[in-house]
């Protein structure tokens, strides 16, 4: 019994180490590896990226993830997010920022 079809993590893994390698050479450090996996699962499977995660910002322009725009997302609106796009979207919330 297949829980998993290795050959769409296959694919993800082989666009997250191209992603990490198009990140570095603009350089963009990457702090958490899991991160630019998460890009490159949205980038593979069309997904639109929901975040509140300051890391995520110049992964969107220079890899070209599809997300939804906003200045300070409100976890509460995820409804309304959700409502607006035709995509599969992939929520992620990150750490709390330093001070908020």
């Amino acid at each position: 019994m297949v829980l998993v079809d290795t050959s769409v993590w296959r694919n993800v893994a082989l666009a997250a180490a191209d992603s990490y390698r198009t990140l570095r050479r603009r350089g963009i450090g990457v702090r958490k590896t899991i991160r630019v996996i998460i890009g490159a699962f949205c980038i593979v499977n069309d997904h639109e990226l929901l975040h509140s995660d300051r890391d995520f910002d110049p992964m969107e322009e220079a890899l070209r993830i599809a997300h939804l725009q906003g200045n300070a997302l409100k976890w509460q609106n995820v409804s309304r997010a959700l409502a607006r796009t035709r995509r599969p979207l992939y929520c992620f919330q990150g750490s709390p920022k330093q001070g908020s």
